[in-house]
């Protein structure tokens, strides 16, 4: 789950070609300045949105009429994380939230992507890529399924028994991690000529400069921010080599953390 970054409260909104410099009372006109922020992107199963694009409350606006309008409990949701999670919350206590971006331990800190670990199992009979806790990240296991639970990221079913196919984060999100893993391949085979030199310094310098490698990765880019996931692109980019690990932070940091807006680089 992309830990985001959603800024302070905008102090400006644009409304029917005007500028409104006051707090709005529609939480829908927050819509722009989110996209521009975090991207449009699901804040839980990370999907690129599209159409289906929706102010999500963290709180429900049902049960918390105050909190309606309050930036800060502003993020963006598919439909079906959004009606998974339901009106039934309570309370932010109990779950890590993908906003919750003064999260901190040690010197390294822990977040909603480094405390969840995305990988490749069996449901219903297919190899799918899930998601579950990540052993020894600092984070309470019991909190971090909580939030897995609560929006279901791990709902799949066989078109046998869902013939509308509602749901497909799960299946979208395995073929992202396809692409991903051939991306990344085909990568890590244009920089093999620089690695064992003997100067990695240099080596990095040169692959910079490298005009395929330059053109893959900016077809990397689009490919990510087309299909969104940016769990699965930095969790398979980080299975590859890249010359060695200070070529390879980098990397991730341009492909990734660059490229998707508003992405908490606590998380690296």
């Amino acid at each position: 789950m992309r830990p985001i970054v959603r800024g302070d409260v905008p102090t400006r909104i644009t409304i029917g070609g005007k500028v409104q410099e006051t707090a709005v009372e529609q939480y829908g006109f927050f819509m722009g300045a989110l996209i521009n922020r975090i991207g449009e992107y699901c804040s839980y199963c990370e999907v690129s949105l599209g159409a289906n694009l929706a102010v999500e409350h963290v709180l429900p606006k049902a049960a918390f009429p105050n909190a309606e309008t309050d930036w800060t409990n502003f993020v963006l949701a598919c439909v079906n994380c959004n009606s998974r999670k339901g009106s039934g919350l309570k309370s932010r206590a109990g779950y890590y939230w993908p906003d919750d971006t003064n999260l901190r331990q040690n010197n390294g800190g822990f977040n909603t992507y480094s405390m969840m670990e995305y990988y490749i199992g069996q449901a219903a009979g297919d190899n799918v890529v899930l998601v579950r806790p990540k052993a020894n990240s600092g984070a309470v296991t019991a909190k971090v399924q909580a939030i897995i639970d609560l929006v279901k990221l791990n709902s799949y079913a066989k078109q046998d028994n869902d013939p509308k196919m509602s749901d497909r984060r799960v299946w979208n999100r395995t073929n992202t991690w396809q692409i991903a893993d051939s991306l990344a391949k085909l990568l890590s085979v244009y920089y093999l000529p620089y690695a064992g030199t003997g100067n990695d310094v240099a080596a990095i310098a040169q692959a910079a400069g490298d005009v395929m490698i330059k053109a893959l990765k900016s077809q990397i880019k689009m490919a990510a921010l087309a299909a969104g996931f940016w769990s699965v692109w930095v969790t398979v980019f980080r299975n590859y080599s890249f010359i060695n690990d200070l070529a390879k932070t980098a990397l991730l940091k341009e492909l990734f953390f660059d490229t998707f807006p508003g992405t908490n680089l606590a998380a690296f």
